[in-house]
């Protein structure tokens, strides 16, 4: 059979930043199919989707989880979410891809969201322990912002398939209609291609004009940024940030940095490469493009000039070259 899920080592963190150990595939894998060396077992593997929701750096790609599937879905209105033993339009082998800033930015942009799991806890627990967190944590904010929450379980018992409702023997008949032609498929469709699940994306899009909102507290959907007094001012971090959640405004004396909580993917890569260990990631507790901090160039310490230091440098770049041809180094 034909390679079904992949790992894009230049995408992700580990291979691109050589201070990154980011373990979260391997740590939310339910079938540890992930060895030491970022490959994926295939023979292990039940594609279930969950390094796909978890990967910050959308590294991980896995047939059937397109984005052109996801936007047929998301065009619906309501939106049935279900996995392919459940619904014959299905693409999805299961729903272990969602996550809760996904699911919020669906609704929030108006779609009504049915997300079908009642089969997941018999099928295959750990993906349905963490879509039920997903989704209980997308309702609160919900909620909160005065938005219809996303509909699960029982409650989409009696859905409207092809244009005519069904009643839940209907639906039982479906899905075991639905389970007979996956047995059937002993592999995947000949020409079927691996594309990436651009979730990051599908976020921005929808909610990149949210106003400003406060959340309620320990929301544990988006992420934010927290600077410490220790910052130098280097710009290190936003130069870093893939996501461009991250942006800085010189003032000549001093440099405003900005967070974006819906561009942000809690990634670490600023935290781990702050020279100064002044960055902290946490739960988000407002959402829209926020100053962070407004951080004092340093002085340098042999002219003492206000400059943007490089790494934990005490002196600038014009001193640094002065001394290396005083000295006769290169």
């Amino acid at each position: 059979m034909a390679e079904t899920i992949t790992i894009d080592q230049a995408l992700c963190l580990n291979g691109r930043y050589k201070e990154m150990h980011c373990q979260r595939c391997r740590d939310h894998c339910p079938a540890n199919c992930i060895d030491e060396n970022w490959q994926i077992q295939s023979k292990l593997c039940n594609h279930c989707g969950v390094c796909v929701a978890v990967c910050p750096a959308e590294a991980i790609a896995a047939l059937s989880y397109s984005n052109r599937e996801l936007e047929h879905r998301a065009a619906e209105n309501p939106s049935l979410f279900a996995c392919k033993k459940q619904s014959r339009e299905s693409s999805w082998p299961c729903l272990g891809f969602l996550e809760s800033r996904l699911l919020f930015a669906l609704v929030y942009k108006g779609s009504t969201l049915i997300v079908d799991d009642r089969a997941c806890g018999q099928c295959n627990p750990a993906v349905h322990m963490q879509l039920t967190n997903a989704i209980a944590n997308a309702n609160r904010m919900l909620t909160f912002c005065n938005k219809n929450v996303i509909q699960s379980g029982d409650k989409a018992a009696y859905i409207k398939v092809r244009g005519k409702a069904i009643s839940r023997r209907g639906f039982f008949s479906e899905m075991f209609g639905a389970a007979l032609e996956t047995i059937r498929e002993v592999t995947f469709p000949t020409g079927a291609t691996i594309e990436r699940l651009e979730r990051q994306k599908w976020i921005a899009t929808y909610l990149s004009a949210m106003p400003a909102i406060r959340l309620p507290e320990n929301s544990k959907v988006f992420f934010n940024m927290s600077i410490s007094d220790a910052c130098q001012a280097c710009g290190l971090c936003a130069k870093l940030c893939s996501s461009k959640a991250i942006t800085v405004i010189d003032l000549t004396s001093e440099l405003e940095i900005y967070h974006q909580p819906v561009q942000c993917t809690g990634c670490h890569v600023c935290v781990t490469h702050c020279p100064v260990q002044a960055i902290a990631i946490g739960a988000a507790n407002q959402l829209g493009k926020h100053r962070v901090i407004q951080a004092k160039l340093p002085r340098c310490s042999s002219c003492d000039q206000l400059f943007q230091p490089v790494d934990n440098q005490r002196i600038c770049l014009e001193c640094m070259l002065k001394n290396r041809l005083q000295t006769g180094c290169c």
